[in-house]
C-alpha cells in the first residue's frame, strides 16, 4: 500500500525563485484526484450496502491508472464518486483541486463535470438525432463559453484527433462501433478536461477496435499529459498504464506499478502492429490480389480489385438473406455492402465475425443492416 502514500507517475516541474536564479527547479508531483478513507453506503430499505470501504488513492497529473476488480469489488461506484456522478458516505475527496464533501452543492459538482472532466462509456450514449460533429458540439454547448464558429472548430479538430474528419456528418446508425467510441472520445475532450474517466470502453469492441482505440488514449496521455482513469476487465490492456489498481470488496486490494519498459513495448508493439497492417493492405491493393476490408464483425467481406467482386462474404444462405452491390473497382469509390440479419444480431456480432453471425440469419423477421466498407 505504499504505492497509495507515495503515488507514481508523471512529475510537474514547479518553478520558483531559486529556479528563477538559475538554480535547478525540483520535481514536485501535483495530484489531479486525491481519496482519503472514502466510504460509500446505499440504503436499501432499512438496511446499508457498503460500496467503498475506506479508500485512500492519490492519481498524479498526467498518470494513466487502470483499475481491475471482480463484479460488486466497488470498481463502478469509484468512478462514480471520482467523477462526482455520487457523493462520497464518508471521507475526504479532491478533484482537480476543488474539495468534495457530502455537502457540496449539485452545480458545483456539474460544473466540475463540465470544466474538469471528461466521461467515456462502454454504451457510447450518443444522441441518435445528432450527427458526429453536433455530438461533440454538445458539452461545450452547455459550457457556453464559445461561439457557434469556435465550437464548429473545435470539435472539427477533436473528431480529425481521432481519425474520424471524414465522418463528421454521419449519424450514430452509419457508424462502427469503434467509430461510434471514437465519437464519444472526440466528446470527452471537446472541453479540454484534465481527468479522463473511462468505463470498459472497449467492453463492446472486436480486437481490431480495441487496439484503434488503445492507441487515440495512449496519444492523449502520452501527448497532452492527460490523466486517465480506466475501468475495465481486459487484463491485456494493463501494460498501457503506469499503474493498476486492483479493487474487491470495496476496498484497494493493491497496486501494481507498471514499468517503464512494459509501457513502451505495448506502444511499439502497436506501433508494429499498426504499420504491419497498412504494408499488408498496400501490397494487396498494389498487386490487384484480394483485400480484406473490416472495421468491426460486422463489416466483413474480401473484395478482388482484378476481377470487380465479392470473393467472398459469408457462407451459402438458404433463403437468401444477404445482397450487396460493388461498383466498378477503378471507380474507387464508396460502396455499400447492406445484408440482412435478425434485429437482435449486431450485439452479438461483437465477439464473431460477420460470416458466422450471419449465417444464422435465416429465421424472421429480418431488418436491414447497412454496412459501408471502402474500396480503393
Amino acid at each position: 500500500m505504499d504505492d497509495v502514500e507515495k503515488g507514481h507517475g508523471p512529475a510537474v516541474l514547479a518553478g520558483d525563485a531559486a529556479a528563477a536564479a538559475g538554480e535547478e527547479a525540483e520535481s514536485v508531483p501535483t495530484a489531479d484526484v486525491e481519496l482519503l478513507n472514502i466510504h460509500k453506503t446505499y440504503l436499501l430499505g432499512l438496511e446499508g450496502v457498503a460500496a467503498l470501504r475506506g479508500v485512500s488513492l492519490r492519481i498524479e497529473h498526467g498518470e494513466w491508472v487502470i483499475v481491475y476488480g471482480t463484479s460488486g469489488g466497488g470498481k463502478t461506484s469509484l468512478l462514480n464518486i471520482i467523477g462526482t456522478i455520487d457523493k462520497p458516505t464518508k471521507g475526504e475527496l479532491r478533484v482537480c483541486d476543488v474539495l468534495i464533501q457530502p455537502n457540496t452543492p449539485d452545480d458545483t459538482l456539474a460544473n466540475i463535470r463540465l470544466e474538469k472532466l471528461g466521461f467515456v462509456f462502454q454504451t457510447f450514449n450518443l444522441l441518435p438525432t445528432l450527427n458526429a460533429i453536433e455530438n461533440v458540439e454538445l458539452p461545450m454547448v452547455m459550457h457556453g463559453q464559445l461561439s457557434r464558429q469556435e465550437r464548429r472548430q473545435r470539435a472539427e479538430y477533436s473528431l480529425e484527433k481521432v481519425g474520424l474528419g471524414h465522418r463528421m456528418f454521419h449519424y450514430p446508425h452509419k457508424l462502427s462501433g469503434g467509430e461510434q467510441q471514437r465519437v464519444t472520445i472526440a466528446r470527452a475532450i471537446a472541453n479540454s478536461p484534465k481527468v479522463l474517466l473511462l468505463d470498459e470502453p472497449t467492453g463492446d469492441l472486436d480486437t481490431v477496435n480495441t487496439r484503434r482505440v488503445m492507441a487515440l488514449l495512449h496519444n492523449l496521455n502520452r501527448e497532452q499529459k492527460m490523466t486517465m482513469i480506466m475501468v475495465t476487465h481486459d487484463v491485456s490492456l494493463k501494460h498501457f498504464a503506469h499503474r493498476v489498481v486492483y479493487m474487491r470488496d470495496g476496498k484497494v486490494a493493491r497496486i501494481e506499478t507498471v514499468p517503464d519498459a512494459q509501457r513502451n513495448k505495448a506502444w511499439a508493439d502497436l506501433q508494429a502492429e499498426a504499420a504491419a497492417n497498412k504494408t499488408i493492405a498496400e501490397e494487396a491493393q498494389g498487386s490487384g490480389g484480394p483485400i480484406t476490408v473490416f472495421k468491426d464483425p460486422r463489416e466483413y467481406a474480401t473484395y478482388s480489385k482484378q476481377s470487380d467482386a465479392i470473393l467472398s462474404l459469408l457462407p451459402p444462405l438458404p433463403i437468401g438473406s444477404a445482397n450487396y452491390s460493388m461498383p466498378p473497382a477503378a471507380s474507387k469509390q464508396q460502396s455499400l455492402l447492406s445484408v440482412q440479419v435478425p434485429p437482435a444480431m449486431p450485439s452479438a456480432l461483437a465477439s464473431a465475425t460477420a460470416a458466422a453471425a450471419v449465417s444464422a440469419a435465416t429465421a424472421p423477421p429480418l431488418a436491414a443492416l447497412s454496412i459501408a466498407t471502402n474500396v480503393v
